[in-house]
């Protein structure tokens, strides 16, 4: 069983998803001469399992934090260093390894979890920021999915309550980890913290494409995490 992530392995691109050149040449007539992205270099490079953090054969699981998440946990329009993860490596002085993919849902999250939990050592800590509790995967594309949320796929299926089966995903990656690690849950989509009992979290800054979260506010995240896992 091997992770799945919705980005190609060993791919380096300039711009992902709704970070787009275009989107960029817009931005930049209508942001402040201080923009902080106006000169900003991003990168996306990839490990070979298409995720955005080190190579897995350098990772020490049993002394990482291991992270969980879609675009915003990922840095869709962030610098590598600006991302969640890395600000909480940074901030913890703790290796902290990024399961997270452009477009993943609660159930391609809960399938890496089990994966982690199956087949590798046992990490430091775990953190989950789960995304919209109505988005599911298809896993028959290539790269392995994409996702579907209402009213922005032709392929969405709103006969079928995807919330209440990403319920059962969530309970169950709660159930197989139990109090064997330390973990964390938040969310940035408010329906899922309400729906889910986890904190929920505002964003107070916008990345480069000026869709997902920025610096600022990933900062403040990191900082969130570190606090509640108290390792």
């Amino acid at each position: 069983m091997k992770f799945i992530s919705g980005h190609f392995p060993y791919k380096t691109n300039l711009w992902c998803a709704t970070d787009t050149d275009k989107k960029f040449s817009k931005n930049l007539k209508r942001q402040a001469a201080d923009w902080e992205y106006r000169t900003k270099t991003i990168t996306y490079e990839h490990n070979a399992h298409g995720f955005r953090t080190k190579d897995f054969s350098e990772v020490k699981w049993e002394d990482s934090i291991v992270i969980f998440g879609d675009s915003y946990v990922y840095g869709t329009g962030l610098a590598f260093e600006d991302t969640v993860p890395m600000q909480l490596e940074t901030l913890t002085g703790i290796p902290t390894v990024s399961i997270a993919s452009s477009g993943s849902g609660v159930d391609s999250t809960f399938s890496n979890s089990l994966t982690l939990y199956n087949h590798y050592p046992k990490p430091r800590a775990i953190v989950h920021l789960w995304t919209s509790l109505d988005r599911y995967v298809d896993f028959g594309q290539s790269p392995p999915y994409m996702f579907f949320l209402p009213n922005e796929n032709k392929g969405y299926e709103p006969k079928i309550n995807w919330g209440a089966r990403s319920k059962l995903y969530v309970a169950a990656e709660r159930a197989i980890w139990g109090d064997k690690v330390p973990r964390y849950e938040m969310s940035y989509f408010s329906h899922t913290s309400e729906i889910l009992l986890i904190d929920h979290f505002e964003g107070i800054d916008l990345a480069r494409d000026q869709d997902h979260v920025g610096s600022k506010t990933t900062a403040a995240v990191a900082k969130q995490i570190a606090s509640q896992l108290c390792l």
